[in-house]
């Protein structure tokens, strides 16, 4: 696991070519702005390296966008939905109400309609 406290999309990309990243999550600007950097940059092609997995979670995902990913790497993207109550507190920080996810047998999340408590 990698973390950074700036996103600079310029060192994910190097990241993603040099340091043998796997699994790539984030939110669509994200990406957006990794494909911004290639145009920018003049590069042709965004290195793969050892990417296998990219994830989308956080905000709606636009359509063109994640074709565009996927066509850049190569991969098909998957969309984490998720189940906790979040809201943006500013880009690159999440924060989510405790009330909203903590049910009465302790375990996070919300109870899906499936699902017993």
């Amino acid at each position: 696991m990698r973390l950074v406290s700036k996103y600079d999309p310029a060192v994910l990309a190097k990241a993603i070519a040099d340091e043998g990243i796997t699994i790539l999550n984030g939110v669509p600007a994200t990406y957006q702005r990794l494909l911004e950097y290639k145009a920018v940059a003049g590069l042709e092609r965004l290195d793969r390296g050892s990417l296998r997995l990219i994830a989308v979670a956080g905000a709606p995902l636009d359509l063109d966008l994640k074709s565009r990913v996927e066509r850049e790497f190569g991969l098909r993207s998957r969309t984490v939905t998720a189940s906790l109550s979040v809201r943006p507190a500013y880009p690159g920080c999440a924060s989510t109400r405790r009330a909203a996810i903590r049910r009465s047998n302790g375990a996070a999340g919300r109870r899906g309609p499936d699902q017993d408590d």
